[in-house]
């Protein structure tokens, strides 16, 4: 992993030796639609996370809803994040965001609009990221900040927004348990850097591999000009996510450059997964790097090709997992593909972008810094307003 070339190799030890493929001693990985439901799907007998590697996943010492290793724990922790996750819930808040997306076009300059610097939530590298401590206090000082104002302007206050579902939300399953300050902590550090880097990231690589092919890009911006022709008022989620060929793009897009490529290790508890019986303790992973690029579901696998999601079919869903699969899945999917969405189409709304001349595809090699990011560190783009009916 610290070399950042962990999804490569494990991509390349599946493509010499085929799926699945023995890594280490006690370490398979596995690239077929099988090993996907038997590692990662809801079962009796389920493979728990890895301790080894998910212990170290915790910016405060707390565990979160992506690194707890216990079952009934993460069911707990889930259970009182679905509301606050639910497409109802966050698109409900489609006004607010929409100012917020208008605000961020009018404060922030397009050319900056991609942070690749990331943060780095691993104990071992902490110190070499002193950022981190930083997010920690801004996150818990918030967090109190926002308690305070609920105490001092009573149930109305925010009432609805993301925070605040998190703060009331109840389980009543295990007595009416909540999210303490810890919890809450933590979870919020895991959802600013994982969403953040799935917005940026994708958004990103969708517009450097558009803006390489003329014809891809020219049947993008007309499908998304023709829907949105007013400049004065952004795209609604509901509307964006009904824009076929853009829906196909970001597929393609997550399919190829997907910011979570590698294989997320669980533990066997003696079963058959992906037509083999695997003994008790040995640590397996199903590598999505390497199943999205299965060119037996996917023609030409290597190619961007967004045309081929507009007749997708059951297989092509069951190998290409980039939010995980299973009662374990990314719980920000929602929150992801709205902030997908509203970001592409009012980036394309605005502006035509061209990418600048010195990008290249070494550049653009995805280094695996946690989150998988530009080689690089940097995407140069030009880009230019449009007029208003143009």
């Amino acid at each position: 992993m610290f070399k950042m070339n962990r999804c490569h190799w494990q991509n390349d030890m599946i493509q010499k030796y085929g799926s699945p493929v023995r890594v280490a001693t006690n370490q398979l990985f596995f690239a077929d639609m099988e090993s996907w439901v038997d590692i990662y799907g809801q079962s009796s007998n389920p493979c728990l996370k890895e301790p080894g590697f998910y212990d170290q996943m915790t910016a405060t010492g707390a565990t979160s809803v992506f690194n707890t290793t216990s079952k009934v724990e993460h069911a707990r922790v889930r259970r009182l994040l679905s509301h606050a996750f639910s497409l109802n819930a966050l698109s409900g808040r489609g006004e607010i965001s929409h100012a917020d997306m208008d605000c961020f076009f009018v404060v922030i300059p397009v050319q900056s609009f991609f942070p690749l610097l990331r943060y780095v939530p691993i104990p071992s590298i902490q110190e070499a990221y002193g950022r981190l401590g930083k997010l920690v206090k801004f996150v818990q000082q918030s967090v109190r900040n926002f308690q305070a104002q609920i105490e001092k302007e009573g149930d109305s206050f925010a009432k609805g927004t993301f925070l605040r579902n998190l703060i009331d939300a109840r389980d009543a399953e295990t007595g009416g348990s909540r999210l303490c300050f810890e919890d809450l902590v933590e979870n919020t550090i895991i959802f600013l850097l994982a969403g953040s880097d799935t917005t940026a990231i994708t958004s990103m690589y969708l517009l450097w591999e558009t803006g390489r092919r003329p014809k891809v890009k020219k049947k993008l911006l007309e499908e998304i000009r023709t829907a949105f022709p007013n400049h004065d008022r952004a795209p609604t989620y509901e509307q964006a996510s009904n824009l076929p060929y853009l829906n196909a793009c970001i597929e393609e897009t997550l399919r190829l450059w997907g910011p979570f490529n590698v294989g997320f290790p669980r533990v066997s508890p003696g079963k058959r997964i992906g037509g083999k019986f695997i003994p008790e303790g040995v640590v397996v992973a199903t590598v999505a790097y390497s199943t999205h690029r299965d060119p037996k579901f996917f023609p030409s696998p290597l190619e961007f090709v967004p045309e081929r999601w507009l007749d997708v079919n059951s297989d092509m869903r069951a190998m290409s997992k980039p939010f995980g699969h299973g009662p374990r899945n990314c719980i920000g999917k929602h929150l992801a593909d709205i902030g997908i969405h509203l970001t592409l189409t009012r980036l394309y709304q605005l502006y035509d972008i061209e990418i600048d001349s010195s990008m290249t595809d070494k550049m653009m090699r995805q280094k695996d810094r946690g989150a998988a990011s530009p080689w690089d560190q940097k995407f140069l783009i030009r880009p230019k307003p449009v007029q208003q009916g143009a």
